[in-house]
């Protein structure tokens, strides 16, 4: 978010596919030519797990702990958004009262920032903005 907030990279479309905002993650990972190569390299029982996921780090970025979720097959957004949504949860659970959050997705920033939680259909957005007001950052 505070990458979108600074307005670092924030005009720069992926060349590829054309994917409105071209970040590492999406120049390695999730532009479709990127994507359909890994496709080829990793086992199909384990894209979900390859394609979600996170990390929390303190603010020296030292790794706190990764997580991942299985998925299955679903949209990019998505996966992010279970990636924020997991994330708050497991550090409201570890008792963090301060929380950056810096996903790799612009769509997910916006929808996140855009949405009122009572305006949205996402039950994902909604759980996010209640978990992010119990940290008083909504």
């Amino acid at each position: 978010m505070e990458r979108v907030h600074l307005k670092i990279g924030h005009d720069l479309a992926c060349g590829v596919c054309g994917h409105g905002f071209e970040d590492v993650l999406h120049a390695i990972r999730d532009c479709s030519l990127a994507r359909s190569i890994w496709d080829q390299l990793i086992p199909i029982d384990q894209q979900a797990w390859f394609y979600s996921g996170g990390i929390v780090h303190d603010q020296n970025r030292r790794w706190i702990l990764g997580f991942n979720r299985y998925l299955g097959n679903c949209f990019v957004l998505d996966a992010e958004l279970w990636g924020i949504l997991d994330g708050l949860a497991i550090l409201i659970g570890r008792v963090y009262d301060n929380v950056l959050i810096q996903p790799d997705n612009l769509e997910a920033t916006k929808v996140i920032q855009e949405i009122s939680s009572e305006g949205s259909n996402s039950t994902l957005i909604r759980r996010i903005h209640q978990l992010l007001l119990q940290f008083g950052q909504w």
